[in-house]
């Protein structure tokens, strides 16, 4: 959060952009465990309706985080801020 923070008030360095990047990777890399967490339940037929919600509800929140911390980051790089 303090990261964030820096950001919004414009004192960030190259150091914050890098962490956030690397957050932003991160997410995404989960999304991608979670499509494929999704599609091996299906396939064996272990997929019972709580995993399931789970993987979802898990996979709909990092989404939405993605794109906040794109939309954040692409607003800094601009100078919108």
């Amino acid at each position: 959060m303090r990261v964030l923070t820096l950001m919004r008030s414009g004192r960030s360095d190259a150091s914050a952009h890098r962490l956030l990047r690397a957050v932003l990777a991160c997410l995404i890399v989960f999304v991608a465990l979670v499509a494929v967490a999704w599609t091996a339940l299906t396939v064996l037929e272990w997929a019972t309706p709580g995993v399931v919600l789970g993987l979802f509800i898990g996979g709909v929140l990092a989404i939405v985080a993605i794109v906040s911390l794109a939309r954040l980051l692409r607003s800094v790089a601009s100078g919108r801020l």
